[in-house]
C-alpha cells in the first residue's frame, strides 16, 4: 500500500478510516517518515526526560551501564556507544566529521576521507548541539542537563574544559568569528530566557543576559523505533560577531541584541509564528521564515534595525529552513513539499522545487548550489534555481556541508543512527554511503525477540542498526552479531533451532541465518516491505508478508533456498501503538494452516500452507491487528483494533466462520490462549482503564478482566504464569486462572518495553527496551522476582535471598532463606514495601530496600555453613499477619560483614520481592 502523496522525511500517510475509541490511528504501511508536531513552548522542556535518564544513572552513579533490575540487565551495544546523533558539523579545515550523541553523552569523530570512526569523546549530560572554532582549535558542546559546556581540544581529541553557566538547560551554541568566544543559548523556564557568553582563552563565562523565550518548540516521533526528540528555536550571530538575532516564536518579535553589552538594540513587530533566521553573509539582512498557516516572509535590514520588506508566500512556510543566497538577491526556504525561491526585492516567488518535507538546506563552501535533506537529498543550482542531482536512500535531517570541498554529511536520527556521506560536485556527484553514529558494534533500539523452542538462543531484532544480536541464554551474552538488513522488524526461529529468519522492511529483503555457524545463509530479495514471518514446524518453510504496494504472502523455501511463490493478501499495514504493530499472522501448531489480518479490509485470511493457496476470507471487525490459533487448528483468536472485540473464528476450511464475538474489549491488542484451549487473554489499550481481559473460549463470552497500570506492550503465557510487560516501564504478573484471574504482583523495568521472551530453559524473561542503554531487562520467573547482582564475597559470588512457599504467599507462613554467607558473620536485613537506588561501599553499586524496618542476624554458631533460614514470624520484631497488607509486595535485602568484600569489609547481598495474597 502506497502513500497518495509524497511525504518523504517526515510524514506520516494515514489510512482514511473511522477513528478508534481511544484515539489510536491506522498507519498505512508506506510510513517512511516520522511525527513532526508543536508544542508550546512555555512547557519547561525536559523534566520528564530527567526522570527517564535518572533510572540508568541515578545520583552519585559513576558510570552509563544500568543498574540491574530484575534479575539485571544484559547491553546488546560494545562501548563506546552513539545513540542519537542529534547534530552535525565539520573541522574547520574538512578533514574530520563531528557527531553529537544525545542520550550516551559523547561526541563520534570521522575521518572525512575514509569515513571512518576514529575517536570518542565524552562530554556532559545529554548534548544536543556542537560547533567548532573557526581556527579549528576546539569544539563546543553544550550540556542540557548539566548546564555546562564542553570544550574539546581537537589536536588531541579530548575535553580540556567544562565551563559551568549561569542559568538551566543549554542547548545551543555559536562561536564568534574571532574563535575565542561563543555564546550559549539557555531555556530556564522557557519564559524568561538567556544567553551565556564564554570565554574558550579562559575556560571562563564573562557575561549573561536576558532574552525572551528560547527551547523547545515541537517534537518529533518515530512510532515504530520509539525515537523521540525536540525541535528547537533559533538565533543567528551576525557575521562580525557583535549581534544575535533572536525570532519569539510566541509574541510575533524579532529581537537583536547587543553580544558586548546584552542589550536590546531593537525589538521589531513582524509578523505572527517567526520560526527560523538565516543572515546574509555580509550581515546586512536578516530574513524570518513564518509558519504555522502565516504565508509570509519578513525581511530585516540590519544596518537601520527596520523591517525592510514583508512579503506574502505562495505556501505555507512550516519547516523552519531558510537561507540567503550569496548575493542576497534570494530567500531559500522551506516550505510543506517544495523549496521555495523568493526573490528578496519583490518578494516573487521565481522557483517552486518539489523536494518532500525538507529536512534541512546548508549551501556548499563556494555558494553555488543548495544541498536540501530528505529521503531523495537534492542539490540545487542557486543560479538557475534548478534541481542538478537527487540522492536516493534514506531521510536526512541535519546537515552540514563541508567549509573547503563540494561535500556534504547528514543525518538520519528518525529511523536510525546513522551518519551518510555526499558528494556534492554536480558534475560527478553521488551519494558515498552511510554508518552507524558510533564505533562498532552497534546495536540499537531492540524492536522484537524471538526465542528458540528449546529456550536457549534468544534473537534480538535491532530496528535502527540493521542487524541482529544473537544472544546466549546460558551464558547471558551476545555471542554475535549478524548484518541483516535496514529496517529490520521481525525474526522467527525454527523448532530446532538451527534456523531463523529475520525481515528488512527497508531493504526490501529477508534474511535467512544458520544458527550453527551465526552467519548469513541466504538474502532472499523480496519486494513490498517485509514485515511479519513465521516458520514451519519442521523448518523448511518461511511465510513472510510484505506491507508495501500490491500486499502479499510470500513462500519462502528454506532448503533450496529459493521463493517458492506469493499470493496477494489485501490491503494490510500498521497500528499506531508504540513502537508501531503491524497486522498479525500466526501458523497453526501443526503448520497446516497460516492465518493473516488483513486489517484495512476487515478480514481474516486463511491459508493452506502445503498447497500454498487461500482457503477462505473471512469478514470479522474493524482493523483486525493480532490473530492466535492457540493449542488447535480449528480455532483462530482474532482482536480487532478500532471495532473492540474479540473474534472466534472455526477454521474448517471454505466453511471457514466467525463462531462468536465478544465486544467491550477497546483497543484490543494481543491474545494469549491458555495451553488447554479453555481461555483467551487480550490485552485492551484503553487510555484510562487498560487491562487484560479474560474470555471463556468455550462459552465464548466475557468472564472478567485484570485491570493494569499502563498499556500492556506484550505478553507471555506459561502455564498459570502471565507476564505482561506494559508501556510505562513495568512488568506484571498475573495468575491466569480464567474467571478467578488476580494480578499476583509487578516489578520496575528501566524503561519502557516494546517486546517480551520467555526462557523456559533459563526460567528467565527478557524484555527489549529501545531506549538508552539498548537491552535486556532480565527478569527471572521463579518467584519471587529477584533484583541486584549480589558483589562478590569470600566465600562465592555473593549471597542471595530466596523465599519459602509459592507466589501466594500468606504472611504468617512467609520466611526466607539466604545462601552464599561466609561463615561467623553479622549482618543486618533490611525490608520495605518500595525500592530505592543507592550507591553502596567504595564503588559497588545497588538496588536496595526502602528502609522501613531491620533486625539484626548473627549467624555465630553456623561454623562454615552458608545457608541460614529466618522465620519472619519468630523474628525479633516479627512480620506478622497485622504487618503485612493483604496485596502489597515487599523487597529484602542484606547487609553483611565480609573482608573479603573488595576491601570495604562489608557486602549487600542480592535483593529480592515477594507478594502477599490473601
Amino acid at each position: 500500500m502506497t502513500c497518495p502523496l509524497q511525504l518523504a522525511a517526515l510524514a506520516v500517510c494515514l489510512q482514511s478510516a473511522p477513528a478508534t475509541p481511544s484515539g489510536v490511528p491506522a498507519i498505512q504501511t508506506s510510513l517512511d517518515g516520522s511525527i513532526d508536531a508543536s508544542i508550546d513552548l512555555r512547557t519547561v522542556l525536559y523534566p520528564e526526560v530527567r526522570r527517564v535518564r535518572s533510572r540508568f544513572q541515578p545520583a552519585g552513579f559513576e558510570t552509563q551501564t544500568p543498574v540491574p533490575v530484575g534479575s539485571g540487565f544484559l547491553s546488546v551495544n560494545e562501548a563506546p556507544e552513539g545513540d542519537m546523533p542529534r547534530e552535525v558539523t565539520y573541522s574547520a579545515d574538512g578533514t574530520e566529521v563531528l557527531t553529537v550523541q544525545r542520550d550516551t553523552d559523547n561526541v563520534t569523530f570521522y575521518d572525512a576521507a575514509t569515513r571512518e570512526p576514529t575517536f570518542t569523546v565524552a562530554v556532559g549530560d545529554f548534548p544536543v548541539d556542537i560547533e567548532v572554532t573557526p581556527d579549528n582549535a576546539f569544539a563546543v558542546v553544550p550540556n542540557v542537563l548539566d548546564a555546562t559546556l564542553s570544550v574539546i581540544d581537537m589536536a588531541t581529541h579530548s575535553v580540556v574544559g567544562t565551563v559551568p553557566l549561569t542559568g538551566e538547560q543549554p542547548f545551543a551554541v555559536e562561536v564568534l568569528p574571532n574563535s575565542r568566544f561563543v555564546a550559549v543559548a539557555l531555556i530556564n523556564d522557557a519564559v524568561t530566557s538567556g544567553v551565556s557568553v564564554v570565554d574558550l582563552q579562559t575556560m571562563t563565562e564573562v557575561r549573561t543576559f536576558e532574552t525572551g523565550p528560547q527551547g523547545a518548540l515541537g517534537f518529533f516521533f518515530s512510532p515504530e523505533s520509539g525515537i523521540f526528540g525536540n525541535l528547537f528555536t533559533d538565533f543567528e550571530l551576525t557575521p562580525a560577531g557583535n549581534r544575535l538575532v533572536l525570532a519569539e516564536r510566541f509574541s510575533g518579535r524579532v529581537k537583536v541584541y547587543s553580544l558586548g553589552s546584552g542589550n536590546v538594540i531593537a525589538d521589531l513587530d513582524v509578523a505572527s509564528i517567526p520560526g527560523d533566521v538565516a543572515i546574509s553573509e555580509d550581515g546586512q539582512l536578516a530574513v524570518v521564515d513564518h509558519g504555522q498557516g502565516t504565508f509570509r516572509l519578513t525581511v530585516i535590514d540590519l544596518m537601520t534595525l527596520s523591517v525592510r520588506d514583508e512579503f506574502a508566500t505562495v505556501d505555507d512556510l512550516t519547516t523552519r529552513r531558510v537561507q540567503v543566497t550569496p548575493d542576497k538577491s534570494h530567500a531559500i526556504v522551506g516550505a510543506v513539499n517544495d523549496v521555495h525561491f523568493v526573490d528578496l526585492l519583490t518578494g516573487a516567488t521565481t522557483a517552486v522545487i518539489p523536494t518532500g518535507i525538507v529536512g534541512d538546506i546548508e549551501l556548499s563552501f563556494d555558494g553555488s548550489h543548495a544541498f536540501v535533506g530528505n529521503v531523495n537529498a537534492r542539490l540545487i543550482e542557486i543560479a538557475s534555481q534548478s534541481v542538478v542531482d537527487t540522492f536516493s536512500f534514506d531521510p536526512t535531517f541535519e546537515i552540514a556541508t563541508s567549509p573547503v570541498a563540494l561535500e556534504a554529511v547528514g543525518l538520519n536520527n528518525r529511523f536510525r543512527e546513522e551518519v551518510h556521506f555526499y558528494d556534492i560536485d554536480p558534475s560527478a556527484g553521488s551519494f558515498i554511503g552511510s554508518i552507524p553514529s558510533g564505533q562498532a558494534s552497534e546495536a540499537d533500539a531492540p524492536r522484537s525477540l524471538a526465542m528458540s523452542p528449546d529456550g536457549r538462543t534468544l534473537l534480538v531484532v535491532n530496528n535502527t542498526s540493521s542487524n541482529v544480536a544473537i544472544v546466549d541464554v546460558e551464558a547471558n551474552e551476545v555471542r554475535a552479531y549478524v548484518e541483516t538488513g535496514r529496517r529490520s522488524l521481525e525474526a522467527a526461529i525454527s523448532v530446532d533451532g538451527t534456523r531463523a529468519v529475520v525481515t528488512n522492511g527497508d531493504e526490501d529483503t529477508v534474511t535467512f541465518i544458520d544458527l550453527s555457524t551465526d552467519t548469513v545463509a541466504h538474502t532472499f530479495n523480496i519486494p513490498g516491505r517485509p514485515a511479519e514471518v513465521e516458520i514451519a514446524p519442521d523448518g523448511s518453510r518461511a511465510y513472510v508478508t510484505t506491507v508495501a504496494g500490491t500486499d502479499r504472502l510470500w513462500f519462502l523455501d528454506l532448503d533450496k533456498p529459493a521463493i517458492s511463490s506469493s499470493l496477494p493478501t489485501g490491503q494490510m499495514g500498521a497500528s499506531f501503538y508504540t513502537y508501531n504493530v503491524f497486522s498479525g499472522i500466526d501458523l497453526s501448531a501443526d503448520g497446516s494452516t497460516l492465518a493473516v489480518c488483513v486489517s484495512f479490509d476487515d478480514e481474516l485470511l486463511l491459508v493452506d500452507t502445503a498447497s500454498e493457496s487461500v482457503i477462505d476470507r473471512v469478514p470479522v471487525g474493524s482493523f483486525p491487528l493480532r490473530v492466535s490459533f492457540g493449542p488447535s487448528a480449528s480455532r483462530a483468536y482474532v482482536t480487532t483494533a478500532f471495532s473492540g472485540e474479540l473474534y472466534v473464528v472455526g477454521v474448517s476450511g471454505a466453511s471457514s466462520s466467525v463462531l462468536g464475538i465478544v465486544d467491550g474489549i477497546p483497543t484490543p491488542l494481543g491474545v494469549d490462549v491458555s495451553a488447554s484451549g479453555d481461555y483467551a487473554y487480550v490485552g485492551s489499550w484503553a487510555f484510562g482503564f487498560p487491562a487484560m481481559h479474560v474470555v471463556n473460549t468455550s462459552s465464548i463470552t466475557y468472564v472478567g478482566q485484570v485491570s493494569l497500570a499502563s498499556s500492556p506492550r506484550a505478553s507471555v503465557l506459561d502455564g498459570d504464569n502471565l507476564w505482561v510487560a506494559l508501556t510505562d516501564g513495568e512488568l506484571v504478573l498475573i495468575d491466569a486462572a480464567g474467571a478467578s484471574s488476580t494480578l499476583v504482583g509487578t516489578t520496575r523495568l528501566s524503561d519502557s518495553p516494546s517486546d517480551l521472551a520467555l526462557s523456559t530453559f533459563a526460567g528467565q524473561l527478557y524484555v527489549a527496551q529501545p531506549s538508552v542503554p539498548d537491552g535486556l531487562d532480565l527478569i527471572a520467573t521463579t518467584e519471587p522476582f529477584s533484583y541486584c547482582i549480589a558483589a562478590p564475597n569470600s566465600v562465592g559470588p555473593g549471597a542471595n535471598i530466596s523465599t519459602s512457599g509459592s507466589t501466594s504467599l500468606s504472611a504468617n507462613e512467609f520466611s526466607l532463606q539466604v545462601t552464599g554467607l561466609p561463615a561467623n558473620v553479622p549482618g543486618l536485613f533490611f525490608y520495605g514495601a518500595a525500592q530505592i537506588q543507592i550507591p553502596f561501599g567504595d564503588g559497588f553499586r545497588c538496588v536496595g530496600s526502602q528502609v522501613q524496618r531491620f533486625f539484626p542476624l548473627v549467624n555465630s554458631n553456623l561454623a562454615g555453613d552458608v545457608s541460614r533460614e529466618i522465620d519472619f514470624s519468630a523474628a525479633p520484631i516479627g512480620i506478622g499477619p497485622q504487618a503485612i497488607e493483604v496485596g502489597s509486595t515487599w523487597n529484602f535485602q542484606l547487609w553483611y560483614r565480609d573482608t573479603a568484600a573488595g576491601g570495604t569489609g562489608f557486602n549487600l547481598s542480592d535483593a529480592s520481592q515477594a507478594f502477599f495474597l490473601p
